[in-house]
């Protein structure tokens, strides 16, 4: 059997990923959190929020999750204990190495005590929206939520993500992301022949609102389902098989726009056309359509598993409150 073709992309998102750097393990959080957030998640992995130690070091980080990704990510550098005082939340650090953008840090916005390395699009001079050089740091306020990178020896890669849901039903399944991007019909044949499972369908608000927050769908970032109409235009069904009649469409969707066949599914940030370019969106837990051979949506798979069953092969994981469903990043 062929291995089923996959889109382009530099590397995708990732959950725990772990990436030998000076020695140390750093694990990227998909997760949208504030900082604090990010250091109790760090910490519970056995580590701290990244420490950056030399130009190469800072330029290894960038290349390999910001530049790809056009993301920003918390890293440990924080002066929230001294105004000016900036330090490394790691005791054990002894890094003097800095990369500011010209004229950071600078306190434009109330409470900026805390480090980004990436992208960043606000300019507090003029109160509008402006890109500095991607791989140097940024001041901003540590409420503010944005994934992260933690450093550890010893990555205890089996514990749970901050935020978990707590749907009200048993599902009995494992859901898995598919962190590459790919078309709908390669997401399908990836659930299906690496996990055994098919693109997720979601049941009810409970469980939409409970993958939402796991998952912390985010701007530039939208999953496959299994929802689709490629079989018959207009009558949308579960590629499971599934009866639900659970629907969530955002107004005025699914819509194929201008005729261009959208047949497939997808949950988070919302795609759209303006003059006939694509943009994305806000982002939320409702749905839109898109052409199945879109090639930058990530996947969620739904695993059913046998009652009882734990899913001991996969790392990550955690069980629900109601103690029969596992959700697996």
């Amino acid at each position: 059997m062929s291995a089923a073709p996959t889109c382009a992309r530099s590397p995708a998102f990732i959950f725990l990923s772990l990436v030998g750097t000076h020695g140390l393990n750093v694990v990227f959080n998909d997760n949208y959190l504030t900082w604090q957030h990010a250091e109790e998640h760090c910490q519970r992995l056995g580590g701290h929020l990244l420490t950056i130690t030399s130009a190469e070091h800072n330029k290894e980080v960038f290349d390999t999750w910001a530049r790809p990704n056009h993301g920003a990510y918390w890293i440990g550098y924080n002066d929230i204990e001294s105004e000016g005082n900036w330090t490394w939340v790691n005791p054990e650090a002894a890094s003097s190495y800095t990369n500011w953008a010209s004229g950071e840090p600078n306190g434009g916005r109330k409470d900026e005590d805390c480090a980004l390395v990436g992208y960043k699009y606000y300019n507090p001079k003029h109160e509008r929206s402006s890109r500095l050089d991607a791989d140097q740091w940024v001041g901003y306020s540590c409420t503010h939520r944005a994934q992260s990178l933690c450093e550890c020896q010893d990555c205890a890669a089996s514990t749970p993500p901050s935020r978990l849901p707590s749907p009200p039903e048993p599902w009995n399944s494992t859901i898995r992301v598919i962190s590459e991007a790919h078309t709908w019909p390669d997401a399908q044949y990836h659930c299906k022949i690496r996990y055994g499972g098919n693109l997720v369908t979601i049941t009810s608000p409970e469980m939409g609102k409970a993958l939402y927050e796991a998952y912390g769908l985010g701007r530039y970032r939208a999953y496959w389902i299994g929802l689709n109409d490629r079989d018959k235009e207009g009558d949308w069904t579960w590629i499971s098989g599934a009866d639900s009649k659970y629907i969530n469409w955002r107004p005025g969707e699914p819509d194929s726009y201008k005729g261009r066949n959208e047949d497939c599914a997808m949950v988070g940030a919302q795609f759209y056309y303006k003059k006939d370019k694509a943009q994305w969106g806000k982002y939320s837990d409702t749905w839109g359509d898109a052409r199945c051979t879109r090639c930058f949506m990530q996947a969620l798979c739904e695993v059913p598993l046998s009652p009882g069953t734990e899913d001991s092969s996969s790392k990550g994981h955690f069980k629900t409150a109601n103690g029969d469903a596992w959700m697996v990043k």
